[in-house]
């Protein structure tokens, strides 16, 4: 009884505030810390099994170290499938192509041509851009809210093929 009562305490009003702030040195917009993509024992471990020849190790590492894009599906058996595609290629494609970070015009949202009816898309943004670029913040929320309701499915470009085959 009483270890449960002290987790009522500390979980009370006074304790709200502490509870909702980002911890020390991490970066309050995400509330984590920043990524490392390094890590000397999986690359001793990789360089050892002998599966990448050593003159292309730098590029495979590199390659490693990208961020993957930000991806997704329309669920096919969706009611709503033809208007979000449609919504995705006449509203927001033409909006992200008109914005420009920094001077730069940000990458046009892009529909697989393998997958069928156009219903799965990528662009090449990593999720934690779309998080923090404020000009891409409405579209942010657009997405949020379609994965909510199940109209479409975050998932990596790869992730897609075998729903696509299974025919799900």
């Amino acid at each position: 009884w009483g270890q449960h009562r002290r987790a009522k305490v500390t979980m009370g009003r006074k304790h709200r505030k502490r509870l909702n702030q980002p911890p020390k040195g991490t970066d309050p917009v995400i509330g984590w810390g920043h990524y490392t993509y390094e890590s000397e024992k999986f690359e001793r471990y990789y360089q050892q099994q002998g599966i990448v020849p050593e003159g292309e190790w730098d590029s495979f590492i590199s390659c490693l170290r990208t961020s993957l894009p930000l991806s997704f599906r329309i669920a096919a058996t969706s009611k709503f499938a033809s208007s979000t595609r449609d919504s995705m290629r006449n509203d927001w494609c033409p909006f992200i192509t008109s914005l420009e970070l920094n001077g730069t015009p940000l990458p046009s949202p892009e529909s697989l041509p393998w997958y069928p009816n156009q219903l799965g898309w990528q662009l090449s943004l990593s999720r934690n851009d779309l998080r923090k670029i404020p000009m891409l913040k409405a579209f942010h929320l657009w997405l949020m809210h379609e994965t909510e309701i199940g109209t479409i499915t975050r998932q990596e470009t790869v992730s897609m093929l075998p729903p696509m085959f299974l025919d799900v």
